[in-house]
């Protein structure tokens, strides 16, 4: 569903490449790892509830670290996640195996119907851009223990 990237820069990346290059992907696994159950939490806490199976269903993939970047992604089981997040376009929707649609309160059987679509409820983005802050100071204070570590040695 959605890709988080996290990247270390400025004086954090710095320090962390002068004392070697390993240490920015540990860095970057140590706060990506922070930023999971944080990034989670804020989904499922902004995902819109009417059976609770689309906040039950999210969950975060493993954490791929590589240079100055890690990542991971937000996912859903659910296969409507994606229209929730990103809404549908109009659409015409006919019978799949019946010669016609029809549903309980209709006067009569359909051969179609015209769907005008859904509004899209960005729901991941903005957990994204509420837990930011949170993020940056997860990955702040992991580059931080790495740099305090490696030096006190």
């Amino acid at each position: 569903m959605n890709e988080i990237t996290i990247t270390i820069k400025g004086p954090a990346l710095a320090a962390l490449q002068r004392i070697g290059g390993q240490l920015v992907a540990e860095a970057l696994r140590l706060g990506a790892t922070a930023a999971l159950p944080i990034v989670l939490e804020a989904a499922k806490a902004a995902a819109p509830v009417r059976s609770g199976n689309l906040r039950d269903s999210l969950y975060t993939s493993n954490i791929n670290a590589f240079g100055d970047m890690a990542s991971f992604h937000l996912l859903s089981d659910v296969p409507y996640a994606r229209f929730v997040e990103e809404g549908t376009r109009a659409h015409d929707i006919y019978p799949r195996d019946a010669g016609a649609l029809f549903w309980e309160g209709a006067a009569h059987p359909v051969a179609m119907v015209h769907h005008p679509g859904t509004r899209a409820d960005p729901f991941l983005e903005r957990a994204v851009a509420a837990s930011t802050p949170e993020i940056k100071s997860a990955v702040t204070s992991a580059a931080k223990r790495i740099i305090e570590s490696d030096w006190s040695r």
